[in-house]
């Protein structure tokens, strides 16, 4: 189960009077902590990326006519 379906079912439960509001939130955290994980794991691989091609010369050819 994925978290957006973590979050879904834990909502339903809640609305079935299961589950009380904390659990929902909880949910709700860790899908929001995950997301957050996620977006800092692919700036840092495009920063590295970037790293990569500026070592690599920047792989663009000179428009000005110099080497």
């Amino acid at each position: 189960m994925g978290l957006p379906a973590a979050v879904s079912l834990a909502r339903q439960r809640y609305r079935d009077g299961v589950a009380d509001y904390v659990s929902v939130l909880d949910a709700k955290l860790t899908l929001l902590n995950l997301q957050e994980q996620l977006v800092s794991t692919q700036t840092l691989t495009a920063t590295r990326l970037v790293a990569v091609y500026k070592a690599l010369d920047g792989g663009v050819a000179a428009t000005d006519g110099s080497v």
